[in-house]
């Protein structure tokens, strides 16, 4: 629920798969999905993609700073 009026917030409309695996991967941290939210709308804007699973993986976990 909170995933889904962030996400409208930024105008973003996601698959439930793309909010699952962003919720997943999150760690229930607000914050960080906040961010991986305004990074998926950045990224997703600049290359003109749709946001999917495998666009997911690669802009949010290719670097994932948290390991």
């Amino acid at each position: 629920l909170i995933l889904d009026s962030k996400a409208k917030r930024l105008g973003l409309e996601l698959s439930d798969e793309v909010k699952l695996f962003i919720a997943e991967n999150c760690d229930n941290n607000i914050m960080l999905m906040e961010g991986y939210l305004k990074k998926l709308d950045f990224a997703a804007k600049q290359l003109q993609k749709d946001i999917t699973i495998s666009f997911c993986e690669k802009v949010l976990l290719e670097n994932d700073e948290r390991e």
